[in-house]
C-alpha cells in the first residue's frame, strides 16, 4: 500500500502534472479574483460618499429655502393690522367667534 501511494506522488507521475497544472491555473484567477474585488469596494466606497454629499447638499439647500421663506412670512405676517388685532383678541373670544372670524 505504501509502494501505491509513493507511485502515485512520484515527481514525473500525471497526478503530480495534474495537480501542478491546477494550482498554477487557479492562483492567477483567485488573486484576479480578488483584486478586482478589492478595487471594486473601494469604488463603490467612492459612489457612496458621492451619493451621500449630493443628498446633504439638497437637504441642506432645501432647508436653507424653508428657513428663507418662513422667515419672510414672519416678516410678512408681524405687520398685518388683521392679523395682529385677532391675536390679540383671541384670548377673550369664545370658540365660536375663533371659527368663524
Amino acid at each position: 500500500m505504501l509502494e501505491r501511494i509513493q507511485q502515485i506522488w512520484m515527481p514525473r507521475s500525471i497526478v503530480t502534472k495534474l495537480m501542478a497544472a491546477f494550482v498554477l491555473v487557479v492562483f492567477p484567477l483567485c488573486a484576479a479574483g480578488f483584486i478586482i474585488t478589492s478595487s471594486s469596494s473601494n469604488q463603490m466606497k467612492t459612489e457612496i460618499e458621492r451619493a451621500n454629499e449630493s443628498k446633504l447638499h439638497f437637504y441642506y439647500s432645501h432647508l436653507e429655502f424653508e428657513l428663507n421663506r418662513i422667515t419672510s412670512l414672519v416678516t410678512e405676517y408681524s405687520f398685518d393690522e388683521t392679523l395682529s388685532s385677532f391675536s390679540a383678541r383671541t384670548p377673550i373670544m369664545t370658540a365660536y367667534e375663533k371659527l368663524t372670524h
